[in-house]
């Protein structure tokens, strides 16, 4: 290998696996971090403790939505990920963005766990998920582009990326809405998240019929 290929190939193959072992690792972070809002009550009698544990139930929301929330997307981002071959600078890079957003959600949820009520509180939350869905819109309109490979059924690889990108846009107008009426807001992003997983699991069943029927041949679509 010349310095040309040896260039071309730190800059175009970094290591997929290795990147990956990293965003499971910041993920994982983040969902164990959202509970360091669950904090024991200091009282001293049961009665005490039951309507402390009663006047946490809040809290207690929040962490189940921020949980599942970020376990959704990470769930979703490991299926579609596997149709990438390798990971280069610009992918690592964008991934790293979405990455910081999702480092961010303990502390936006234990935000909205405080204020849930306020403008202030529920917005955050919600401009948290949109920022990271809107990259995540970014990474695979270019990685359909450049890192599915040819012979790779693209029409599933386009669905997802119509897919992220209707999430991104929904997750936008869910930070308007949370900002003028925080309640409506947050019960808005947890019904896109709902919608979104469930048409994402459609796709994926879409996807193995298609690819399970009879005569069924790759094209390529990538161009």
């Amino acid at each position: 290998m010349n310095e040309a290929d040896d260039a071309g190939f730190l800059y175009w193959d970094i290591g997929k696996e290795r990147f990956d072992f990293l965003i499971d690792g910041v993920y994982g972070i983040s969902m164990t971090l959202l509970v360091l809002d669950l904090r024991v009550p200091e009282v001293s009698t049961a009665s005490e403790l039951a309507n402390a544990l009663a006047g946490m139930g809040m809290k207690f929301l929040m962490y189940g939505i921020a949980f599942m929330t970020v376990g959704t997307i990470w769930m979703m981002d490991m299926i579609v990920t596997r149709i990438f071959v390798r990971a280069d600078v610009v992918h690592v890079m964008l991934n790293l963005l979405a990455l910081m957003f999702v480092a961010l959600v303990p502390f936006t949820s234990a935000l909205l766990a405080s204020y849930p009520n306020s403008a202030w509180g529920v917005a955050p939350y919600a401009a948290d998920i949109a920022s990271l869905s809107f990259v995540y819109g970014i990474a695979m309109s270019r990685a359909r582009r450049s890192i599915v490979p040819k012979q790779y059924d693209h029409h599933v690889a386009r669905e997802f990326e119509i897919l992220i990108w209707l999430g991104a846009i929904a997750s936008m107008i869910g930070v308007w809405i949370a900002t003028y009426y925080p309640t409506l807001g947050l019960v808005y992003m947890q019904v896109i998240l709902l919608t979104f997983f469930v048409v994402f699991c459609l796709v994926i069943a879409r996807h193995r019929k298609r690819v399970s029927a009879p005569g069924h041949h790759i094209e390529d679509t990538s161009g």
